[in-house]
């Protein structure tokens, strides 16, 4: 699981896979991102959810004109939520 939050926030040129921290998400952002999937998972899921599916299952984005997910709009939104003044 910690080779998938390393792809997730940092990226992994060898499969093709940029990462937040190249599409504009600070670090601290992009694990925020990351936990708050993975605690999701946990109970959102039954047991037939494994890692595989979350890795290749589509999670929708808000996106921009150009169809870009909309990373600005996704840190705002995670800021302005009660917990987001913890959040630099």
């Amino acid at each position: 699981m910690e080779k998938e939050r390393q792809n997730f926030v940092y990226g992994n040129e060898e499969e093709g896979v940029p990462g937040c921290i190249k599409n504009g998400i600070s670090e601290e952002i992009a694990n925020h991102i990351y936990d708050e999937m993975t605690d999701f998972a946990k109970y959102a899921f039954n047991n037939k959810w494994t890692q595989e599916m979350m890795r290749i299952s589509v999670i929708p984005l808000p996106v921009n004109d150009d169809d870009s997910p909309d990373f600005q709009f996704m840190e705002d939104y995670i800021k302005s939520l009660p917990y987001g003044s913890h959040i630099s």
